[in-house]
């Protein structure tokens, strides 16, 4: 394989702040950071609100139900066998929050969150596997599904803020 190509992909690992490319030394991986992660869900929170007051509209009871179904399975086999996979966890959250910013229809909106996931994928793959919290998590998603099946904006948005800032909270304990 020739240099450009994995340059190019160094460059873009390091440009969305996976790698850091020292001149001489070679190529690192930057660590997971308080700071960053901070930072992360402060741009979180602002492009996940500002996505629910357009998608509020344009997700459809049919959406509403699929994705709540899936959350009341999921507890139910939680419950049953005392825990699930953290890459369900994962899949279902994304899930989740995917749905929202996709129905903003703001391309802005949806490149932004994307970067964003992949950074905070990196954070969750460490605490899912340290904590117990799905059920709660579950608990949270599933009352901001039944306000905007309401479309209530405003408890909607009071809501995911909550959950959001929850979330990190979550994992800053774990990186602590």
């Amino acid at each position: 394989m020739s240099r450009t190509p994995v340059k190019k992909a160094l460059t873009q690992l390091e440009s969305e702040n996976y790698v850091r490319c020292l001149d001489g030394i070679g190529t690192v991986v930057v660590g997971l950071s308080l700071s960053d992660l901070r930072d992360i869900y402060d741009v979180r929170i602002s492009m996940e609100l500002l996505a629910l007051k357009t998608s509020i509209h344009n997700i459809r009871p049919a959406e509403i139900a699929e994705l709540r179904g899936d959350f009341q399975r999921e507890l139910e086999a939680y419950r049953r066998a005392g825990g699930i996979s953290d890459q369900r966890i994962a899949e279902i959250d994304a899930r989740f929050h995917q749905l929202i910013v996709d129905k903003s229809n703001n391309n802005y909106i949806k490149n932004l969150v994307r970067v964003l996931a992949a950074q905070i994928r990196r954070y969750q793959a460490v605490a899912y596997s340290l904590t117990d919290t799905f059920e709660e998590s579950a608990g949270q998603h599933l009352g901001i599904l039944q306000k905007i099946e309401e479309r209530n904006l405003d408890e909607a948005r009071e809501l995911l803020r909550a959950h959001i800032e929850w979330s990190y909270k979550e994992l800053a304990a774990v990186m602590l």
